[in-house]
């Protein structure tokens, strides 16, 4: 089974080099795509005779992997960011278990450097094989594609990609669009991804037009992801986001309404099997009042 590990990368000299031995000497095709860096991360992949450079001006990370996507040979993709890293043995264990299944998304295990990323075993029973509607019931959303292979087929022939220009959420929109189409998902317990987490990450940083951008995020959604129920929970995922950070920035509901053009997007979907169809039916109906609850909740868990 070969497997295409893609990883965009701009700026990343100083952290490259362990992501690529992460992988280096595995059996998988390898491309990094430089994004425009301005520093040696050219001249760093340089130096992996095994990998496969493709150079780009600057449009960031989801033009990246879109440009290593159409370059891509393997059967399944691999996307893993420059300042993170494969754990040991991962590609190998993910290869054995591909050859007696082949799923449209696999989706394993990610770890930061205190706890594991999107925990999924008290719902789903190693190399359990789903449908997607099974997964949407469960209320399991990934906001991230750390850890998950997606067959390469499956991507083309849905005419699947990243939301380019969207600079937030991009991944959540990616993996909603992509269950949304798919036709199996297997859970496998492999431990496959770690996360590096510094504190000058872009996902961390708030900027006094995060509301704006994260509202594109939720426009990419609505074309994008086409099951209803998966639409309302990624949207649901997308607006708890900018809640928690509104409220200690001092925003309103009605000023977060009006920045974030809620209007575009409220009322959700309401479907039977929709996980959060309650909390969903409330956001529609009274948004204040949802929004008082969830700023409630956000300081009663402060330590």
């Amino acid at each position: 089974m070969t497997i295409s590990v893609l990883v965009p990368a701009w700026n990343a000299s100083d952290t490259l080099a362990e992501c690529l031995q992460s992988i280096t000497g595995a059996d998988a095709e390898i491309i990094v795509v430089d994004d425009g860096s301005t520093d040696g991360t050219a001249s760093l992949v340089e130096g992996f005779p095994d990998v496969i450079l493709v150079r780009q001006p600057n449009r960031g990370v989801s033009a990246a992997r879109n440009v290593a996507l159409v370059r891509a040979q393997g059967e399944y993709i691999v996307f893993l960011d420059s300042d993170d890293k494969l754990m040991d043995g991962a590609l190998s264990r993910l290869s054995d278990a591909l050859a007696s299944a082949t799923p449209d998304i696999v989706v394993m295990r990610s770890f930061g450097p205190t706890a594991e990323k999107y925990p999924w075993h008290r719902l789903f029973a190693d190399r359990t094989v789903c449908s997607k509607q099974d997964v949407i019931r469960s209320g399991y959303l990934r906001g991230s594609v750390w850890g998950c292979a997606f067959r390469r087929r499956f991507l083309s022939d849905s005419g699947l990609s990243f939301a380019e220009g969207i600079p937030l959420s991009e991944d959540l929109v990616f993996m909603s669009a992509c269950l949304s189409a798919c036709g199996s998902v297997q859970f496998l317990d492999i431990p496959f991804y770690q996360v590096m987490e510094r504190p000058d990450s872009v996902s961390r940083k708030m900027d006094p037009d995060y509301f704006k951008k994260a509202s594109w995020a939720l426009a990419a959604a609505s074309e994008r992801v086409v099951d209803p129920a998966l639409y309302a929970s990624t949207c649901r995922s997308i607006i708890l986001e900018m809640i928690r950070r509104a409220a200690p920035a001092g925003y309103s509901p009605s000023a977060l309404h009006k920045e974030a053009g809620l209007d575009a997007v409220l009322p959700l979907p309401i479907v039977h099997y929709t996980r959060h169809k309650t909390e969903i039916r409330l956001m529609n109906r009274c948004f204040p009042l949802y929004f008082h609850l969830k700023q409630f909740r956000d300081l009663c868990r402060r330590p």
